[in-house]
C-alpha cells in the first residue's frame, strides 16, 4: 500500500510539472501474474504479521544473493507491457521491479529510461539493478550506501520519500475532535493495521486525562470493529484519504516505521513516537528519525507509554521537533522523472 501511495505522488508531482504528460500507474505483481496477485498479497501480509524474524532472515539472504526467478517468463510479460503503454520512462517504486526490468533492457536491447524511488533509507540489495539510469532517494545516508555498491554519485537524486500533494498543504475538511482541547495523539498501523498489543496500549493511553485518542485502523476491520465497539472514547478510522488532516490535527503521531509514514509526517510537521521496529526496514527507518531527531523510538514495548507521556507533556521538545521537520523539509527539492529526463536529456546533447 505504501509503494502504491508513493507511485501516486509521483503521479502528483510529475502533473504539476506538465498536465499533459501521461502517466499510467501500474501494479507490477497484478500485471505481470493477474490471476495470483491477491493470494501473493494475502501471503505475505500474513508472512509480516505472523514470521517477522523469517522475513528477516530471508530479506538478509535475498541481499547476500542475487535472485531473479521465473526471469524468461516475467521478461516476456514487460515487452508485452511496454508494447501496451510505450512508456518513455519507467519508474519503480517497489523493490525488485527494477531488477527485472534492467534484465529486460539487456535482454531486448531497450533503452528505455528506467528510475527507481527507493521508498526506505536502509539500502537492500532487491533496489539495486543494472540498467537503472537514475535513483531517487530519501536521505544522503541512502545515497552513500548506493555510491558503495558502485553507483555514480551523479544518477543519485536526493529527494526524501514522496508523499501525495495533500501532505504538502494545509487543508482541513473533517470535524474537529470534540476534545479539542486536550492533547491530540493519532495512532496509527499502516495500511494493514498492525499494532501489537493495542489494547493494553489504549487502556494506558487514556489513564492520562489531559490526552485525546484517535486511531486510524486503515483496512483492518475487525481492529476497527473492536475499537469502535470497546472503545467508545476513542476516535476511530478506518480507511481514509485523509490521512494528512489527522496527521495535522495530532500533537503526535505514534506509527511503526514506515518510510512513506515518515516523510507525510514530515511534511505534516508532526512529532514521531516510532513502535518497536521488528522488520530490517523498520529498524534502518527508526534510527534515521533518532539521527535526525524528528522523534522518539521506543525500542521496547514497556517503554512506548512512558515515552508518549513523556514526549506529550513537554511542549518545548515538541515545537524542537517540529522545527527539525521543517528543516530536513526544506533540504529536499521536488523533481519529477519528467523534469529528471528532460535535464538528462539536455545534458547528452550539450555532451554531444
Amino acid at each position: 500500500m505504501g509503494h502504491v501511495s508513493v507511485a501516486e505522488a509521483i503521479r502528483q508531482e510529475t502533473l504539476m510539472d506538465d498536465e499533459d504528460i501521461n502517466v499510467t500507474v501500474l501494479d507490477f505483481v497484478e500485471y505481470i501474474t493477474p490471476n495470483m496477485a491477491d493470494s501473493i498479497y494475502r501471503s505475505f501480509a500474513f508472512f509480516v504479521k505472523h514470521s517477522s524474524d523469517l522475513y528477516n532472515k530471508v530479506n538478509l539472504l535475498a541481499d547476500r544473493h542475487t535472485m531473479v526467478p521465473f526471469k524468461s517468463m516475467i521478461e516476456k510479460r514487460i515487452k508485452e507491457m511496454i508494447d501496451e503503454y510505450q512508456p518513455d520512462i519507467i519508474v519503480t517504486t517497489f523493490p525488485s521491479c527494477g531488477k527485472y526490468i534492467g534484465h529486460y533492457k539487456a535482454d531486448y536491447h531497450d533503452d528505455i529510461q528506467l528510475y527507481t524511488y527507493i521508498t526506505d533509507i536502509t539500502l537492500h540489495d532487491e533496489w539495486v539493478a543494472s540498467n537503472t539510469d537514475l535513483y531517487f532517494v530519501g536521505g544522503d545516508s541512502t545515497k552513500e550506501a548506493l555510491v558503495q555498491r558502485g553507483v555514480l554519485a551523479e544518477d543519485i537524486k536526493v529527494v526524501g520519500i514522496p508523499v501525495k500533494q495533500a501532505f504538502k498543504q494545509a487543508t482541513q475538511t473533517i470535524a474537529p475532535p470534540e476534545n479539542a482541547t486536550q492533547k491530540q495523539i493519532l495512532l496509527m498501523g499502516g495500511g494493514l493495521g498492525l499494532i501489537r498489543g493495542i489494547d493494553e496500549l489504549i487502556a494506558e493511553l487514556l489513564q492520562n486525562p489531559n490526552v485525546a485518542l484517535t486511531v486510524i485502523a486503515g483496512n483492518n476491520h475487525e481492529l476497527y470493529e473492536k475499537l469502535s465497539t470497546e472503545y467508545p472514547n476513542v476516535r476511530c478510522v478506518g480507511y481514509t484519504t485523509k490521512v494528512n488532516e489527522y496527521m495535522r490535527q495530532a500533537d503526535m503521531i505514534i506509527t511503526k516505521p514506515g518510510g512513506i509514514t515518515m516523510f507525510e509526517a514530515i511534511n505534516c510537521e508532526t512529532p514521531l513516537l516510532i513502535l518497536p521496529p521488528f522488520l530490517l526496514q523498520e529498524i534502518g527507518n527508526a534510527r534515521f528519525i533518532e539521527d535526525e531527531k524528528i522523534g522518539v523510538v521506543a525500542w521496547e514495548d514497556d517503554q512506548i507509554v512512558p515515552q508518549a507521556q513523556q514526549l506529550i507533556n513537554d511542549d518545548q521538545f515538541l515545537t524542537e521537533i517540529k522545527a527539525k521537520m521543517a528543516h530536513l523539509k526544506a533540504q529536499h527539492y521536488d523533481v519529477s522523472p519528467v523534469t529528471a529526463f528532460r535535464k538528462e536529456e539536455e545534458q547528452r546533447c550539450q555532451n554531444i
